[in-house]
């Protein structure tokens, strides 16, 4: 819808002001997401291949690792994102996702461990 039209409606000046700067505001989201989105795909992934390079214990494997990497990334990632700063930058994204992925896949091998301790036969038969 055109402004100037809604000035003619006998709208005030304020929300034809107001429509503009929303959708102005939505595509800066949806690009601001389009950006930040692959950074956190990739930070858990690297944060489940580094955790795989350097914990070669007994524990689920590597496509274990890169779901629970995308999973805690994107939680964390979303979170800081909406509560704290839209702001962070790419590479500020990258670093919060890799934290994220990182307390997943820890608490997680943590938690198996854990089980492990208590059920030796959850080891052997691999569930």
């Amino acid at each position: 819808m055109n402004p100037a039209r809604w000035l003619h409606s006998g709208a005030t000046s304020d929300s034809a002001v107001e429509q503009p700067t929303i959708k102005r505001q939505v595509h800066l989201m949806f690009e601001h997401i389009m950006q930040m989105g692959p950074m956190l795909v990739l930070a858990g992934l690297t944060a489940a291949w580094v955790a795989e390079a350097v914990s070669r214990a007994e524990h689920d494997g590597f496509i274990h690792d890169m779901i629970l990497g995308l999973i805690g990334s994107s939680v964390v990632g979303a979170t800081v994102w909406v509560a704290v700063s839209s702001e962070a930058g790419m590479s500020g994204m990258f670093l919060i996702g890799c934290g994220g992925a990182a307390l997943a896949i820890v608490a997680q091998r943590i938690l198996w461990h854990s089980n492990v301790q208590d059920d030796p036969s959850l080891l052997r038969s691999g569930g």
